[in-house]
């Protein structure tokens, strides 16, 4: 028998050695941390996209913000976009699947917003077109893979994994979920004295 769950192991181990390896991969975990705070603090609202392993990422992000990450508190403004199944649908049959994500993101973000695209390849095309769609006044983070966001201009915080191992990538923007769900439980527990 295979041992799947001691190669997991082992692969883990070697995201974590990714990470040793790359504090400016840390330092931008932060820093969108940080951004999604800002935008929580100022009453704005995270947005999320990706595709297939970072839809369901995306899903994760906005399941620890709208409902509970570490601490109890009320609950986040998020929405991940391309969970409607019926728009999402619509928009890929009747214009193209590059604007699943686009044409919702620009109907419903606004000032002071946030949006977060995950492409573990950095290049596809639906999430690229998310992020240049908003306006300037919403701000962008990106996590990505070893090859990076191939977008003219970037964005305001890109998360690059210095990996091309799409598991490694995906364990390691799971931490930086983790870290963003953290800041958020922050925003209502700082100077609170630990109650909400």
């Amino acid at each position: 028998m295979s041992d799947f769950a001691g190669r997991q192991w082992l692969a883990l181990h070697a995201a974590m050695e990714t990470l040793n390896r790359a504090p400016s991969t840390l330092a931008a975990m932060n820093r969108a941390a940080a951004l999604v705070a800002d935008t929580l603090r100022a009453g704005g609202t995270v947005f999320a996209c990706g595709n297939g392993g970072s839809y369901a990422q995306a899903a994760h992000l906005v399941a620890e913000l709208s409902g509970k990450y570490g601490k109890l508190r009320l609950s986040w403004p998020a929405e991940h976009i391309g969970a409607c199944g019926a728009e999402l649908t619509c928009i890929a049959n009747d214009l193209e699947y590059s604007a699943v994500f686009s044409r919702a993101v620009y109907a419903r973000a606004k000032p002071g917003d946030c949006l977060v695209g995950l492409t573990t390849s950095g290049n596809s095309a639906n999430v690229l077109k998310a992020l240049v769609c908003v306006p300037s006044d919403v701000r962008t983070i990106a996590i990505t893979g070893r090859a990076g966001l191939r977008l003219p201009g970037g964005v305001d915080v890109e998360v690059r994994v210095p990996s091309d191992d799409t598991g490694t990538v995906q364990v390691v923007t799971l931490l930086a979920i983790h870290a963003i769900a953290e800041a958020a439980d922050a925003v209502v527990y700082e100077g609170a004295g630990g109650t909400p």
